[in-house]
């Protein structure tokens, strides 16, 4: 990878920030870079923001593409080579250098399948990038770090859930930095440039006002619930904006997956429940068999993409290797006070909150869903009735359009049927299961309740749309009535919205 720059363009402080990716991908990776490149983002900041200050910043940006297999000028000249480049899996993204004077990584998307270690779930979509007039295709989840100036964690926070769902869905719209400027304008009562961060609720007003039907929670508020909550949106396949408190400041990110490889642990926190028989059943939810040590994966502007994160240890990565993600030399004696200022400020650290951008229409919000499903369980009328008295859920929230393309209880009857039902755009699901079932190597359920995303009240009939337990379910007719049907139904999948890996 070789490219004449600028003489203004700061390339030694540049490749520090882009050593910090390197050092997460592949060895086998090659590059192709290209300057000058117009980067829409910066270029954005830069006529709002950078072109106003007397010292002096260039337009232009650096982008470098990655890609599977070797890469020159020439091959996207030859019809041959351009279906090479074409290829999927091999273009593996682009990384955007910005000429400001630090926290260089500009408007970014790299595939996961792009880094060392890739053992985890996360948000995923589409991104169309035009490299020498030719179009390529890659799949991951935007980034980028902040300038300090014009943008802070929360800005930029802010744009990444904005340009994936953007590219994502067609209801939601791409934006600017100046667009969340204007945007934040009637919310802001000092300056808004240059940016010294925002606050939750402010997130929270741009998020709605991108047409977002926001939901907040906190910690405080939601004492005993917090971690579910929080598991559940990011099970959900929805990139939630996790508040965390510092002894020295704030700081915010995206939580959008969850590592792959954990091992499950016996559940600290189980609830038993009675039905309405007398019987008594105990539930596990999903997130407590991974109690205390179930890892999120991360997009924090201030370290590479896709950096795994313990809930109750939010800036890990800060410790291992220093605010920004730079190395301390423990070997100094100001290296040492930088790491243990550095411990001081992140080991107390806790996230106190999440913002979680929900579609505008879904009413059903994931405290009251569960409260339903708990109802469900215990009436008298469809309640649970199976052999076992231990059970493991899981619930989250999907469209149903999803839901019906990948859901499958090999081609029996009922399969048909649930695919034919009627239902609106979300929905929840909760899949019922055992820790057997769960734990094992396909992750099984036994059955599952799915309910109306978009019917507000809590009354746990109004939202059903249907039960199926392993011999029975129970589904709406056209009067709108529960039926009960008798089936046989054995163990299936669980549901993800998440891409498949290989």
């Amino acid at each position: 990878m070789s490219l004449t720059l600028s003489t203004r363009f700061p390339i030694r402080s540049a490749i520090d920030s882009l050593g910090e990716h390197l050092k997460q991908l592949r060895s086998d990776i090659y590059f192709y870079a290209e300057f000058p490149y117009v980067e829409r983002v910066f270029r954005d900041t830069y006529y709002s923001y950078f072109s106003t200050k007397k010292s002096s910043y260039i337009r232009e940006c650096v982008r470098i593409a990655l890609f599977d297999e070797p890469v020159r000028k020439n091959d996207f000249f030859d019809p041959e080579s351009i279906e090479r480049l074409r290829r999927e899996g091999n273009f593996l993204g682009f990384i955007t250098l910005r000429p400001t004077k630090r926290k260089h990584i500009g408007r970014s998307v790299l595939s996961p399948d792009s880094f060392e270690t890739n053992s985890f779930s996360c948000c995923e979509t589409k991104f169309s990038v035009t490299i020498n007039g030719i179009d390529l295709q890659v799949f991951g989840f935007p980034h980028q770090s902040q300038d300090g100036e014009s943008m802070s964690c929360a800005e930029v926070t802010l744009w990444s859930t904005a340009e994936y769902f953007g590219h994502k869905y067609s209801e939601y719209r791409t934006v600017l930095p100046s667009d969340l400027v204007k945007i934040l304008r009637s919310r802001s009562y000092e300056r808004q440039l240059p940016t010294k961060g925002l606050y939750g609720h402010q997130i929270s007003y741009a998020l709605k006002k991108l047409g977002f039907g926001v939901k907040i929670y906190s910690r405080k508020g939601n004492l005993l619930d917090f971690d579910k909550i929080v598991d559940t949106y990011v099970e959900s396949g929805i990139p939630i904006i996790a508040l965390i408190d510092t002894p020295k400041s704030g700081h915010v990110y995206l939580l959008i997956g969850h590592d792959r490889t954990m091992t499950e642990t016996d559940p600290i926190v189980k609830e038993e429940i009675e039905l309405y028989n007398g019987r008594k059943i105990v539930v596990t939810d999903s997130a407590d068999l991974y109690k205390g040590q179930k890892r999120y994966v991360t997009i924090d502007d201030n370290m590479p993409p896709y950096r795994l994160i313990d809930i109750d240890n939010p800036v890990s990565s800060y410790l291992e290797g220093g605010f920004d993600g730079k190395r301390f030399d423990t070997s100094t004696a100001e290296g040492k006070k930088k790491q243990q200022n550095c411990e001081i400020n992140w080991l107390s650290s806790s996230i106190n909150g999440v913002v979680v951008p929900l579609y505008g229409k879904v009413y059903l919000d994931a405290k009251l869903a569960r409260r339903i499903v708990i109802s469900l369980l215990k009436s008298k009328e469809i309640g649970y009735s199976c052999d076992e008295s231990e059970i493991v859920l899981r619930l989250l929230l999907t469209s149903s359009r999803s839901f019906k393309r990948k859901f499958s209880l090999e081609k029996k009857s009922v399969h048909k049927k649930i695919i034919l039902t009627q239902m609106p755009k979300f929905i929840w699901i909760a899949e019922l299961s055992t820790a057997k079932l769960f734990k094992s190597k396909t992750k099984q359920a036994f059955g599952m309740i799915v309910l109306d995303a978009t019917e507000a009240s809590s009354s746990y009939l109004d939202s059903l749309l249907f039960i199926l337990y392993p011999d029975k379910w129970y589904y709406r007719g056209k009067d709108g009535n529960l039926i009960p049907d008798n089936v046989v139904i054995r163990p299936f999948p669980v549901y993800s919205n998440f891409k498949t890996k290989k």
